[in-house]
């Protein structure tokens, strides 16, 4: 496990991708910012997802909801938050990280990101799963 780990996180910096899954010879990887790879990828690409490792470089609580959701079994997050960690851990998943925080911000360094905000209160993953569609919806 720790070397796909190290595999996805090599794959993620060299690549200078967003976010890099690994699942045995599988490889995966996104260079689009924000939720929608991680969405994209736990709601149509289960059989991929389910058991993967994934580097990501931000994973808060909505990510983690969604790495649940999708079965991943480790995460390497090059910033993550205290309430990602939690869930991670509470869910068998193996969590490593470079820097963790609080919360993550928005992109304007204004407040808390919008997925921050929308995970506060949410503990289910098919909850997370749900409003991330209808707020991908609503921006797009």
């Amino acid at each position: 496990m720790m070397i796909e780990i190290q595999r996805a996180v090599e794959l993620l910096k060299s690549g200078n991708h967003t976010l890099v899954l690994i699942n045995g010879t599988e490889q995966w990887a996104s260079d689009e910012r924000g939720i929608n790879p991680l969405f994209e990828l736990v709601t149509m690409n289960a059989e991929l997802v389910r058991g993967a490792t994934i580097a990501d470089k931000v994973i808060g609580k909505a990510g983690a909801l969604l790495a649940v959701f999708g079965q991943i079994k480790s995460i390497h997050a090059q910033l993550t938050t205290h309430a990602a960690i939690k869930v991670c851990l509470n869910n068998n998943i193996t969590i490593t990280y470079d820097k963790v925080v609080d919360a993550i911000q928005n992109r304007d360094k204004t407040g808390n990101c919008p997925m921050e905000l929308l995970a506060q209160d949410i503990s289910l993953p098919t909850e997370m799963v749900n409003k991330v569609a209808v707020f991908l919806k609503s921006i797009h």
